[in-house]
C-alpha cells in the first residue's frame, strides 16, 4: 500500500469515518465524476504531444482511439470490475463491430481477462476449443501504475494436466497465492501475488486461421473458502460473502471511474511515447527489449520486433525473414497509435501458416507492404498499408528455439532476425530471392 492511501486510512481513522463515506460525499457532491472528466480532458494531450503525426487521417484515428479506450474502459472497470464475480471480457479485440485495438494488438490472438483478488482463491473452467494455441497468465499493477503490468505467473493449456472426470477437451484451472496440495490442482496452477494489487488474469487464444478454428469457452468463479482443497462444482460459490451479484458501492465506483480514467490517459501516452522512439529505427525491424515488453504484459513465450515504417506512394517495403523453429509467428501493420489496422477488411497481416513462401520447405518468406498489388510478382506475401504513409508495426516468433530445440532467450541476438528495405514499386521484379 502507498504512503498517500496509509495517510488516508489514518485521516478517516482519526475523523470517524470510513472510506465508504467519504465516496459517497464526493459523489454526491459531484466530485467523483467533474474528477474523472478532468482526467478524460487530460488524456486527449497525448495525441497532439510533440512528435506525433498532425494530419488530418492519424488525428481523427487518434481521438477515436481515445474514445475506444474510453468505451472498453467502462466496461472493464466499472461494469465488470468485481473480484467477488469476475468476468472474462476483451480489453482488446479488432475483430468485433466495435474495435478496440491496443499496444499492437494481435490479429491472430482474441484477448480475454478477469480482474480479481490476489487475496482470494478463483477456479477456472470450460473448452479449450482447436485454436492453435491457448496461454494463461496473472498479471499485477497496470497502465499508469509503477512497475507497470508485469506477468506473475504463466501457463499454457497443454501444460495442464488432465482430470480423469472431464471430456479431452475440458480446462480447470486454479489461481491461488499458496500453492495446491493436491498433485492434479498444483499441476492445473497459476501463482498469485498478494502483496500487489490489482491482479488480473490474462487469457491468449492465438489463431493460424480464425475462419476454421474455435477459440476456448472459458468462465472464472472465486472459490469457497472452506472448499480451496476440494475439486468439483462444490468448490464454487456466488462469492463467498453477503455481497450480491451485479450490486456497486458508491467505493466501488469511486474506484472504477478514477482507473478507467487513468486507462483512457496512461494507455495512449504509453505507446506515443513507444511510436515516437520507434522512429529512431523506421523501417527496420529491430528485437525489442524482453524486460520492457513483459513489463508491459507482453507474453514473456514471444520475442517481439516492434518498429515504425514509412513508405511513399510509389515505394513498398519489402520484409525478408527465415523463420527459426517456432510455434508460429506473425507479422502486422498499425497505424502511428500502434492499433492494427482493421483486418477485417484489409489483409494487414500474416502468420505461419496464412503466408506464401519462397521454397517448398516453407524456409524463407518475403513479405511486401504496399498502396497496390503486382499479380505478376509470384511467391511473396502483400500486406496493405490501407492508404497510409507511415505507421508502426509488429514482428513476433512465438516460442522461437534453436537446432538443438532449446528455446532462444531473451535478447538473444543469434535468432534468425528479418531484415527490411525500402525499393520503388517498378524495380520491386527485379530485386534478389530471399537469402
Amino acid at each position: 500500500m502507498s504512503w498517500y492511501k496509509q495517510l488516508q486510512r489514518l485521516r478517516l481513522r482519526l475523523l470517524n469515518d470510513t472510506v465508504e463515506d467519504e465516496a459517497h460525499r464526493n459523489l454526491v457532491s459531484g466530485r467523483t465524476w467533474e474528477t474523472f472528466c478532468e482526467t478524460l480532458k487530460v488524456a486527449g494531450t497525448a495525441i497532439i504531444q510533440h512528435g506525433t503525426p498532425k494530419d488530418p487521417v492519424s488525428q481523427a484515428e487518434g481521438y477515436r482511439y481515445l474514445s475506444r479506450l474510453l468505451r472498453v474502459s467502462l466496461e472493464a472497470f466499472v461494469e465488470c470490475n468485481d473480484p467477488e464475480f469476475p468476468t472474462l471480457v476483451a480489453l482488446s479485440n479488432g475483430s468485433r463491430v466495435a474495435r478496440v485495438c491496443i499496444g499492437s494488438d494481435n490479429p491472430d490472438n482474441l484477448y480475454l481477462s478477469a480482474t480479481i483478488d490476489a487475496r482470494n482463491d478463483y477456479v477456472v473452467r470450460g473448452t479449450r476449443g482447436t485454436v492453435h494455441y491457448l496461454g494463461f497468465g496473472t498479471q499485477a499493477g497496470g497502465y499508469g501504475q509503477p512497475g507497470g503490468l508485469s506477468t506473475v505467473d504463466y501457463k499454457e493449456a497443454n501444460e495442464l494436466t488432465l482430470n480423469l472426470h472431464l471430456k479431452q477437451d475440458q480446462i480447470i484451472l486454479y489461481l491461488s497465492r499458496n500453492e495446491p496440495t493436491d498433485p492434479v490442482q498444483r499441476a492445473n496452477w497459476l501463482r498469485l501475488d498478494p502483496t500487489i494489487n490489482p491482479h488480473v488474469l490474462i487469457v491468449r487464444n492465438t489463431f493460424i486461421d480464425r475462419t476454421i478454428e474455435v477459440p476456448s469457452k472459458l468462465t472464472i468463479h472465486k472459490m469457497k473458502t472452506n472448499n480451496r482443497k476440494m475439486l468439483g462444482d462444490q468448490s464454487i460459490s456466488s462469492s463467498g460473502n453477503d455481497k450480491i451479484a451485479g450490486s456497486i458501492s458508491c467505493k466501488e465506483l469511486e474506484d472504477g471511474l478514477a482507473t478507467a480514467g487513468m486507462f483512457v490517459a496512461a494507455t495512449p501516452l504509453l505507446f506515443c511515447n513507444w511510436a515516437n522512439g520507434f522512429q529512431k529505427h523506421v523501417n527496420t525491424l529491430p528485437l525489442f527489449d524482453q524486460i520492457t515488453s513483459n513489463k508491459m504484459g507482453g507474453d514473456p513465450n514471444i520475442r517481439y520486433y516492434h518498429s515504425a515504417w514509412k513508405i511513399e506512394k510509389n515505394e513498398v517495403l519489402v520484409i525478408d525473414a527465415i523463420p527459426p523453429i517456432c510455434d508460429t509467428w506473425n507479422i502486422q501493420i498499425n497505424n502511428y497509435w500502434m492499433e492494427s489496422l482493421d483486418y477485417r477488411y484489409h489483409t494487414i497481416h500474416t502468420n505461419k501458416g496464412l503466408a506464401t513462401y519462397q521454397d517448398n520447405q516453407k524456409s524463407k518468406v518475403r513479405i511486401i507492404v504496399a498502396h497496390q498489388i503486382d499479380a505478376t510478382i509470384k511467391n511473396v506475401t502483400w500486406l496493405s498499408c490501407c492508404g497510409r504513409t507511415e505507421g508502426t508495426m509488429c514482428f513476433r516468433w512465438i516460442k522461437p528455439r534453436d537446432e538443438s530445440g532449446q528455446m532462444y532467450p531473451p535478447n538473444d541476438a543469434s535468432m534468425p532476425n528479418p531484415t527490411c528495405r525500402i525499393v520503388s514499386f517498378e524495380e520491386l521484379p527485379m530485386i534478389d530471392a530471399v537469402k
